[in-house]
């Protein structure tokens, strides 16, 4: 039990940064685009990773019984700072309710890797290509489950991600870049929002007095997990895969803006001359 909650722990610290560096990413990457193609036109690159935000949001309401009370899966409001919302009230004499506040604040985080996989597995020619990077990943974090094999691996993960985009690509480009972009997009936008945060911190007390009963339980009875270190490790490489598609899908819309500008310089600098 000590090895497997200290790799919970490690998991837990893992996925704190993951969410952390995947909202500067999204951040830097919306700022840019909306300050070089305008609002409406980079809805078109942000639109499906939005709509994945809201839609986790809409689905963990219903598993907990929340009734959403407004929803809206993309705002165009040059006025708002708010991409989407999902509002929805709880009756706060409820213990599941209220545990459900965790789940849902996080549920962009949770359920976007899967929707991912999901993708890959309806859209790409040979999705084990993606599904082995994982395997690999989660097999080497199971064995040594340590900050310096997540770092390692997540490297390797990276660069093997573009050898398998470009092998995709010789047998679909269209599939294999309509998944990227989805895919791409959804990574960007899974982070948690500040106010999905403080909605979280909410059932976080609720929860962890949950972890708290069940996991003494647990000790007192002697139950054991044996599996507990190989999802552990399933779900640090999965998050892995989500900060290399969040590279990628960034470095991708960092060349097109590049690209834009570059026209609109050019196109400025001929008017000029013109005139």
């Amino acid at each position: 039990m000590p090895v497997v909650l200290a790799a919970f722990l490690q998991s837990l610290i893992v996925a704190s940064c993951v969410m952390l560096l995947v909202w500067f990413v999204q951040v830097a990457t919306s700022n840019r685009l909306m300050r070089v193609m305008g609002r409406r036109p980079a809805w078109f690159f942000c639109a499906p990773g939005i709509i994945c935000h809201e839609l986790s949001h809409a689905l963990m309401c219903f598993v907990f019984f929340h009734r959403i009370t407004s929803m809206s899966l993309v705002t165009y409001d040059p006025q708002s700072a708010t991409l989407g919302y999902v509002h929805h009230i709880y009756r706060t004499s409820s213990f599941y309710q209220r545990l459900g506040l965790l789940y849902i604040g996080l549920a962009p985080f949770l359920l976007g890797p899967l929707v991912i996989l999901l993708g890959a597995q309806l859209l790409l020619p040979e999705p084990d290509k993606i599904f082995s990077l994982i395997r690999i990943a989660g097999d080497s974090i199971e064995l040594a489950p340590t900050f310096t094999t997540m770092f390692s691996e997540s490297i390797t993960l990276y660069l093997s991600l573009w050898d398998a985009v470009l092998e995709l690509a010789k047998d679909s480009l269209v599939l294999t870049t309509v998944w990227l972009a989805v895919s791409g997009s959804i990574a960007i936008h899974c982070a948690p929002s500040p106010a999905d945060l403080r909605s979280a911190a909410t059932g976080l007390a609720y929860n962890s007095v949950l972890v708290i009963v069940c996991g003494s339980i647990a000790v007192a009875a002697g139950w054991e997990w044996p599996e507990a270190a190989h999802w552990l490790g399933f779900a640090a490489s999965l998050y892995l895969l989500v900060i290399a598609l969040c590279l990628v899908w960034w470095l991708v819309l960092m060349g097109i803006s590049i690209v834009i500008s570059a026209i609109k310089r050019t196109t400025s600098a001929g008017t000029n001359a013109a005139l």
